[in-house]
């Protein structure tokens, strides 16, 4: 009975990351103007910023591009030398929620 409840909260566990990264690459993809066009040939389960450097770096390059304070971008660069793409895509996610909220 111990295996199953263990079990069951790993699990649980586990499905709040998942929620919690499909609603940061929404996040994401509205920031890339995504999901705003309907031009996007991916469905939102299908958004990949969390696991592939290839579409993240794309974000990451328009986070630069974004903002007057290179303050803010001091987070996006440590997070890069640590060259970790979960740190890099939260501190990422981060920006973009900052960003928002001006």
């Amino acid at each position: 009975m111990k295996y199953t409840k263990k079990y069951w909260d790993w699990n649980n566990s586990q499905d709040d990351l998942l929620i919690k990264r499909k609603t940061d690459n929404e996040l994401i993809a509205e920031f890339m103007n995504l999901r705003s066009t309907g031009l996007s040939i991916y469905k939102e389960s299908d958004y990949k910023y969390h696991k592939s450097w290839d579409w993240l770096m794309p974000v990451v390059k328009k986070c630069f591009c974004t903002g007057d304070n290179t303050f803010e971008w001091d987070a996006i660069m440590d997070a890069m030398w640590t060259c970790d793409i979960k740190i890099v895509h939260s501190v990422v996610v981060e920006f973009i929620n900052q960003l928002k909220n001006k």
